[in-house]
This record gives structure tokens, sequence and C-alpha cells, in this order.
């Protein structure tokens, strides 16, 4: 729920009563658990309040019309999830220093991007992954567009 709805928690569904009493039996050990915080239970209400309006819709638009701008956009890199209805992408650097200097270099411009190397991509590489999201402007993505460029070129 956390990634899908920006809430705390999860669920699962399963098809039989036999594999429901299966998981309940031998997956306690594996689970970790405890009481749901309050804020994280404020989150679920109203993420749950948007799903069943139709502001649901409106925000998918945007979240849709977000991501096509992003990647009608030119990046001198491989852009992973590119031309997918995926909010996430991931921009290949295959230079650990690289990656770092440029997530350095965007967050000093006002752009939050995590830094994803080893075992998470080829030792010696990296990628700096961003979220897309129904929130950012046209000219905020530009504007990280445009500074990911001015890095490059000026390598």
């Amino acid at each position: 729920m956390s990634k899908a709805f920006g809430a705390t928690g999860g669920s699962i569904s399963v098809f039989s009563k036999d594999t429901a009493e299966f998981i309940s039996r031998f997956a306690n050990p594996y689970i970790f658990g405890g009481p749901l915080s309050l804020s994280g239970v404020a989150a679920i209400v109203e993420s749950c309040k948007i799903h069943l309006s139709d502001e649901i819709y409106e925000r998918q638009q945007k979240l849709y019309s977000n991501i096509n701008f992003f990647d009608s956009q030119y990046l001198p890199y491989e852009i992973v999830n590119n031309k997918q209805l995926i909010p996430i992408r991931g921009i290949k650097i295959n230079d650990e220093d690289k990656a770092i200097k440029l997530g350095k270099y965007l967050l000093e411009k006002g752009y939050v991007l995590t830094c994803a190397t080893y075992p998470t991509v080829d030792l010696g590489k990296a990628m700096l992954r961003l979220a897309i999201s129904s929130l950012h402007t046209e000219k905020q993505i530009l504007g990280l567009i445009n500074y990911i460029n001015k890095f490059y070129n000026a390598q």
C-alpha cells in the first residue's frame, strides 16, 4: 500500500481458503507486525477517498501527461521505463562517481533523485531514480531535464 496508495500497510488476496490458512499458519515469523500509525491510517483514508471519487481520473490524466512530457524531452542517457506509463524513471549513468556528482548537482538545484549503485545495478555503474508525480509542473520537469543536459555537456 505504501507505494501504490501512499499509505502504510499491505494486503494479500488469495483464491482459496487452503492458501489463506497456509499463509496464516506459516508466514507469521516472516511478517513484521504492529499497530499502524495514526498518520498512516489517515493517509489510507484520504487515499481511499481519492480512489473512490472522480478525482482519481483527473490525477491520473495529469500524471500520464507529465510522464509523456518527460519522455518527449532529450536526455543523453539511457532511460529505464521510457515510454511506459510507470511514473518511476531510471537514468543510467555508466560511472558511479559521475552519478553521485550529478545527484549532488541536481540536489543543489532543488531536485531530489536517489542514486542506485551495486548491487542494484552493475558494479562500477549507477542509476539515478526519480518519480514523476501529477503535482509536478512542466516547468519543473523541463528544469530537471535542462540541468541534466547542462551537467552532461560540461563533462
